[in-house]
């Protein structure tokens, strides 16, 4: 069963998810004055435009939660699920699942990936207080959370955008070097 999940639902999903983002990411438009984006989650027509893609990978991972609820992978269809709504800007159903994540899988492997989208979930939603909380109590201070060299990359990048959003670019500079 956990081959089969793996490679019929999560891994096509999967593949079909970070598809869908490399193309949100090569649209993006540079502005010809100020700076451009450090990390670029897409505007309101994007999300919809990737509405379609995002349910499909749903309905994959749905069906793998309910043929195996009790699989290995569960926790990383939660993930996924969570950062499909998240890209298609659905943020309390993307809480939902990375805080599932959270709650019923504290040993996971995708845990440092639910907390970080979480504060980005908060993050887009003008919640900067609660994702900086996050950031700083679940992520960047917590000793035995593992990070995979993509996660952690990633969490430097979403700290230099915050950092370059407070003007302190010597903080961005230093994030980055560091990451």
């Amino acid at each position: 069963h956990t081959t089969t999940s793996y490679f019929n639902w999560y891994y096509n999903a999967n593949l079909r998810f970070n598809e869908s983002i490399e193309q949100l990411e090569s649209n993006y438009k540079f502005p010809e004055r100020g700076f451009i984006e450090v990390v670029y989650y897409g505007n309101e027509n994007e999300a919809q435009s990737l509405k379609g893609n995002m349910e499909a990978i749903i309905k994959k991972d749905d069906a793998v939660l309910f043929k195996h609820p009790n699989g290995n992978y569960v926790d990383e269809c939660r993930l996924l699920n969570g950062k499909c709504w998240f890209y298609t800007q659905e943020y309390s159903a993307a809480i939902q699942n990375f805080e599932y994540v959270i709650d019923k899988y504290p040993g996971s492997n995708v845990l440092a990936d639910a907390y970080l989208y979480l504060a980005k979930t908060f993050y887009q939603m003008d919640n900067k207080i609660m994702a900086n909380d996050i950031l700083d109590t679940k992520l960047i201070n917590n000793d035995t959370l593992e990070f995979s060299n993509r996660t952690f990359g990633e969490l430097g990048i979403f700290r230099t955008k915050l950092a370059i959003e407070e003007e302190d670019y010597d903080k961005a500079a230093e994030i980055l070097k560091k990451s």
